[in-house]
């Protein structure tokens, strides 16, 4: 459902790089229930290892100085908010 909400989440009306990750969530997850209910449990990990990596990058997309969320976890919400 994040990901998916993610798509109504934009910048001044254009997406940015984070949205491409939950494109590759949204197909991603999926995949990785399905390889892990054929029994391909190697599949189901590769798949989701790459998106636990996929996350850590979001997160580090987020947190880049000069976002909001950068603003937020580091002290400046007074100027965040205005």
């Amino acid at each position: 459902m994040t990901a998916i909400s993610s798509a109504f989440i934009t910048s001044n009306g254009h997406f940015s790089a984070i949205h491409l990750l939950s494109i590759l969530t949204i197909a991603s997850l999926p995949r990785a229930i399905i390889l892990r209910r054929r029994g391909d449990i190697a599949g189901h990990r590769a798949t989701m290892l790459w998106l636990f990596a996929g996350l850590v990058v979001a997160g580090a997309f987020t947190l880049m100085p000069g976002r909001l969320m950068n603003k937020v976890a580091f002290g400046q919400t007074a100027a965040a908010i205005r």
